[in-house]
């Protein structure tokens, strides 16, 4: 992960000190509270790594000429009341070997029990990042609407639970805090302060600003998951994305490491968090539920104008009570897909077995009610 140094300058622009702030997963990583503020540093092989304190260790420094070649030593981390922050001065030697007066920049990662520098080296994405190679070699299927309240996370759930029921290994996204996924799946146990909810594996699971969601998937290359139901995994998403540009630059690699581990990725999608567009570069086909009305129609026929008619693998309706003007507008959409390659459902009915099953925290897969076999049938086909 490309980490930010702040360069300070002499005379002559000469280096005066290289500094890196910490976050708070840095610190909780490091193990630096209020009290204990040391850490260890080691640099070797050309690389910095930074652990939290333990005694015993003794202080080592080995030089060739003017370059330094190990070094080994407790420092204490410094608070920056300006920023909020904890601070670390990169040794002078490193600063040298790493000409961060020119670079001001790091290469970062975060192991189990430290953090590991690297000089950092501008690469351009590897191909297999692109979208034009994600979106072609590994299934995705992303689930996106283009009006409120029409069951987007319904469809999610139904679509990755019944690929399980396959005999698929599913992994389900959602870039959405709100998280409706696991209300959905989930028990949940609801106080006044928190809700806790129990995986299918019978782990306890609170969404908070400890998660390490899908943010912290993409800053890291790893973080949480929630076991669903048998083959059907869950990332979170903890809150808004402050930095696009991070999730631009890194979701391309995150979604090539989940290439062999799971035979679909289900994307129940947020329009609203603004990295919408960024994930349909990596997408093939969507899935658009949506309603029978003049609302959905209008949306549908700007959605295929701006999409592409090869971009949209079905139109799903939901929620449909067979009323004369749902009717109308389901004829009035099938006219307008006609020979444009897009699978047009038949309508999943309004009904109560529907939002039954919901409140128990069921999916449709998991129910003999005879009235959900047209629904079965409709997500089948």
């Amino acid at each position: 992960m490309k980490k930010n140094v702040l360069i300070t300058y002499g005379k002559n622009r000469t280096v005066n000190s290289a500094t890196i702030f910490f976050t708070k997963n840095n610190l909780e990583l490091l193990k630096i509270t209020s009290e204990t503020k040391e850490v260890i540093i080691e640099y070797k092989n050309d690389i910095l790594t930074i652990y939290p304190f333990k005694e015993g260790i003794i202080d080592e420094k080995y030089t060739k000429g003017e370059t330094i070649i190990y070094l080994k030593s407790y420092i204490k981390l410094e608070y920056n009341k300006q920023r909020s922050k904890f601070q670390f001065q990169i040794p002078y030697e490193i600063i040298k070997n790493w000409n961060l007066g020119e670079n001001k920049h790091v290469d970062l990662k975060l192991e189990k029990d430290r953090l590991v520098f690297k000089r950092y080296k501008e690469q351009k994405p590897r191909y297999e990042y692109r979208p034009e190679y994600i979106r072609n070699t590994i299934p995705i299927i992303n689930i996106k609407s283009i009006t409120g309240g029409v069951g987007k996370t319904f469809f999610a759930s139904s679509i990755g639970t019944g690929l399980a029921v396959a005999g698929y290994k599913v992994l389900i996204l959602t870039t959405d805090p709100n998280n409706n996924l696991l209300d959905m799946l989930l028990p949940v146990e609801e106080t006044k302060d928190e809700m806790k909810y129990y995986s299918f594996d019978d782990k306890e699971i609170q969404i908070d600003s400890k998660t390490k969601g899908l943010k912290y998937w993409i800053k890291n290359g790893t973080g949480e998951i929630i076991n669903l139901r048998e083959n059907v995994d869950f990332i979170p998403f903890e809150n808004l994305f402050e930095d696009k540009k991070i999730f631009e630059q890194n979701i391309g690699k995150f979604l090539y490491s989940l290439k062999g581990k799971y035979d679909y990725i289900v994307i129940d999608s947020n329009s609203a968090q603004g990295i919408d567009e960024i994930i349909l570069n990596y997408t093939k086909k969507l899935v658009i539920p949506c309603s029978c009305d003049r609302f959905s129609f209008k949306g549908l026929i700007q959605a295929i104008q701006e999409l592409g008619v090869d971009r949209i693998a079905v139109i799903a309706f939901n929620r449909y009570l067979n009323s004369i003007v749902e009717k109308e507008y389901y004829q009035k959409i099938k006219e307008k897909l006609k020979g444009k390659g897009i699978f047009l459902n038949i309508p999943v009915r309004e009904l109560a077995a529907i939002k039954k099953l919901i409140h128990q925290n069921k999916t449709i897969w998991e129910s003999t009610d005879q009235r959900l076999a047209e629904v079965q049938i409709v997500f089948i086909n």
